[in-house]
């Protein structure tokens, strides 16, 4: 009799934002694909909520996605009109889907990822590169605005790695 091979469920990870939204696809720990999608363009509400949607529902069906991570923001973007469309966007897509979603504060990401949840998202980032050498070339950045933007990819990294460790946990 053949042993069944258990292969990890596909999770869609992500920090967002409402200029830049970090994206991430893990299967297990496996990174298979991230980026950071750029919302400045799509103003108003009605334009972000379509395009946000659009795209959350491509790499839903792109990589077969069976869960999504959020990782739920800080306390100065809430109130926010184009953070709370975003936040809302993935919600309601992520319901459209029937996936399942679980959402975690930073402080609370870092904790699992670091060890601590002050560090800065610099330090977070530099524990995800220890994992994941290749995305070193994204914290070396000539101009300090290409660091920030990275920054959004490698917390959505962060928030799905902390889902799965919180699991093993379980």
């Amino acid at each position: 009799m053949q042993k069944k091979i258990h292969k990890p469920k596909r999770l869609l990870a992500i920090d967002p934002g409402a200029r830049e939204m970090g994206i991430a696809v893990l299967e297990g720990k496996e990174l298979v694909y991230y980026a950071v999608k750029s919302l400045r363009q799509f103003r108003p509400e009605s334009k972000l909520k379509d395009a946000l949607a659009k795209y959350l529902n491509k790499l839903i069906a792109d990589y077969s996605i069976k869960e999504i991570v959020l990782e739920n923001g800080w306390v100065s973007q809430l109130g926010s009109k184009l953070f709370d469309c975003c936040i809302k966007t993935i919600k309601e897509t992520a319901k459209a889907n029937k996936l399942p979603i679980s959402s975690y504060n930073p402080k609370t990401i870092r904790k699992i990822i670091c060890g601590n949840g002050k560090v800065n998202k610099l330090t977070t980032a530099r524990k995800i590169v220890s994992q994941y050498p290749e995305l070193n070339i994204y914290l070396e950045q000539d101009k300090r605005w290409k660091e920030l933007y990275w920054l959004n990819a490698f917390d959505a990294i962060a928030a799905g790695l902390a889902y799965l460790k919180l699991q093993l946990e379980k």
